[in-house]
């Protein structure tokens, strides 16, 4: 396909690809996640046994890593329920005002886009997109579908 032209639609995932992460971002999240720092590694070891499978929808994801990191952790899931929805996910959104300009010009790449009248969309196995967005100021207008 050497035709732009016939482009329709973009999905971009928003981990990786709309920015760069930085060497502080762990230490940082270390620090947001306490006092259960050391929770953080675990979970995200937990959490990457779980790239590419398909759980149907991010419930069933959530519930999977949470039965299995409350037996490495010997809590109830419930617990890890909590931390991940309370303590990980503001952590990590805090995390993103640290990450910006981690591709520079992607607001205008994005508009460029728009501009062609090519559909953007962007996704996340990881929770609160919008928000992630708005601390990477990353303009969430140029998209027409994010979760």
């Amino acid at each position: 396909m050497n035709d732009i032209t016939r482009i329709k639609g973009v999905l971009f995932d928003l981990d990786g690809t709309l920015y760069r992460m930085k060497w502080l971002m762990k230490p940082l999240l270390m620090f947001r996640v306490f006092p259960n720092s050391f929770r953080l590694p675990r979970f995200l070891k937990t959490r990457g046994r779980y790239a590419g499978l398909d759980l149907h929808n991010r419930e069933n994801l959530l519930a999977s890593i949470c039965d299995e990191l409350a037996s490495i952790e010997n809590c109830p899931p419930e617990e890890i329920r909590s931390w991940i929805l309370n303590s990980f996910y503001p952590g990590f959104v805090y995390t993103m005002k640290f990450q910006k300009n981690g591709r520079p010009g992607i607001n205008q790449t994005l508009k460029g886009l728009r501009d062609r009248n090519i559909q953007i969309a962007v996704l996340s196995d990881y929770d609160s997109v919008k928000e992630r967005l708005v601390n990477l100021d990353i303009d969430a207008s140029h998209f027409s579908i994010t979760t």
